[in-house]
C-alpha cells in the first residue's frame, strides 16, 4: 500500500515538472529599470535686450536763421542755401532714448538761439555806385537789422572822378518777425524807420534839397530760399512811403561755406524826389556781397 502511494506521487511529480519548466520559459526576462533623469541645468539668466539704436538721426524741427557747419560733407556741401539746412544741429538732440539713470546734458534748441550776421556789399555802374554795411540779429521769431549805404550818381552827387563829389547816405533800421521758418526757407516781415541824408557839396550848391536829412517810416519783407547744396537765393524789398518815397530792392544768388557766404545779384534804389525836398535819384546795377554769420 505504501509502495503504491509512493509510486503515484512520483508519477504526479514527473507529470508536473514539464509544465513548471514551460511556465518558466514563458516568463519575460527581467529588465533593469531606467536610471532616474539627471537634474536639469538651471535656466539661463535673462538679460534685457539691447536697444536698437537707429542708424539715422532725426532732423530737428526748427533751424537757425543763418547756421553753419564746420564739418565737410560730400554732396550737401557745408550748408543748404545760405546755411539754412541744419547739418550742424544734431549735437543738441539725442539720436536715441537714453537708458534710465544715464546722465543727460541739458538740451538747447537751435531755434531758440540768437545768431548774428555782418555783411559788406558793393554795387557799381559807369556813372554811380552803392556801397554799404549791414548788421543783423535773428532769433526764432523776432530779430533786428541795421543797414547803411552810400549812393553816388553823377547827375546828383557830381562826377565820380572829382575829389569834391559827395554821395548821399541811405540807412534803415528794422524790427523783424520771421513768419515762415522751415527747413530751407525763411521769410521775415520788417518794420522800422529810414533816413536819407543828402550831400552838402559844391555840386549841390544850387539845389533846394542841399544838406537835408529826411526821416520816415519804412516797411518791407526779406528772406532766403535754399535751392541745392550750398546754393540759394536771398533778397529784400523795402519801402518808405513818406515824406519822400524811397524803394529799395535786392535779389541775388548765394553760395555758403561754413560761416562765410558770398552773394551776387541786382540792386535797385529809387528816390522819388520833387527836386525841392529831395532829388530824383535812382540806382540800378549789379551788386556783390560778403557775409559772416555766427
Amino acid at each position: 500500500m505504501r509502495l503504491t502511494a509512493s509510486v503515484l506521487a512520483l508519477g504526479l511529480l514527473a507529470a508536473a515538472l514539464p509544465r513548471v519548466a514551460f511556465a518558466q520559459e514563458q516568463r519575460p526576462p527581467r529588465v533593469a529599470p531606467p536610471p532616474p533623469p539627471a537634474t536639469p541645468p538651471p535656466p539661463p539668466r535673462a538679460y534685457a535686450p539691447a536697444p536698437a539704436y537707429p542708424r539715422t538721426v532725426p532732423a530737428p524741427r526748427y533751424v537757425r536763421p543763418y547756421p553753419y557747419s564746420y564739418r565737410p560733407h560730400f554732396w550737401w556741401g557745408w550748408g543748404w542755401g545760405w546755411g539754412w539746412y541744419p547739418l550742424y544741429g544734431y549735437a543738441y538732440r539725442p539720436a536715441y532714448p537714453r537708458p534710465p539713470g544715464e546722465y543727460a546734458p541739458p538740451q538747447q534748441s537751435e531755434a531758440d538761439r540768437i545768431y548774428t550776421r555782418f555783411s559788406l556789399y558793393g554795387a557799381g555802374r559807369t556813372d554811380g555806385y552803392v556801397g554799404g554795411l549791414a548788421f543783423g540779429l535773428d532769433g526764432r521769431y523776432v530779430g533786428f537789422d541795421l543797414d547803411a549805404s552810400a549812393i553816388a550818381r553823377e547827375p546828383v552827387t557830381g562826377p565820380l572822378h572829382e575829389s569834391g563829389s559827395d554821395p548821399a547816405t541811405w540807412g534803415t533800421a528794422h524790427f523783424t518777425w520771421s513768419f515762415l521758418s522751415e527747413r530751407s526757407i525763411r521769410l521775415r516781415a520788417e518794420t522800422g524807420a529810414s533816413m536819407l541824408s543828402l550831400p552838402d557839396s559844391r555840386f549841390a550848391a544850387a539845389q533846394q534839397w542841399r544838406g537835408k536829412t529826411i526821416v520816415g517810416p519804412d516797411v518791407g519783407i526779406s528772406g532766403q530760399l535754399g535751392l541745392a547744396g550750398p546754393v540759394g537765393i536771398e533778397g529784400h524789398a523795402r519801402l518808405t512811403p513818406f515824406p519822400v518815397r524811397v524803394a529799395d530792392t535786392f535779389i541775388g544768388a548765394t553760395v555758403h561755406g561754413g560761416p562765410v557766404g558770398i552773394s551776387a545779384g541786382w540792386r535797385w534804389i529809387d528816390v522819388a524826389g520833387d527836386n525841392k525836398d529831395a532829388p530824383k535819384l535812382w540806382f540800378r546795377g549789379p551788386q556783390v556781397g560778403l557775409s559772416l554769420a555766427f
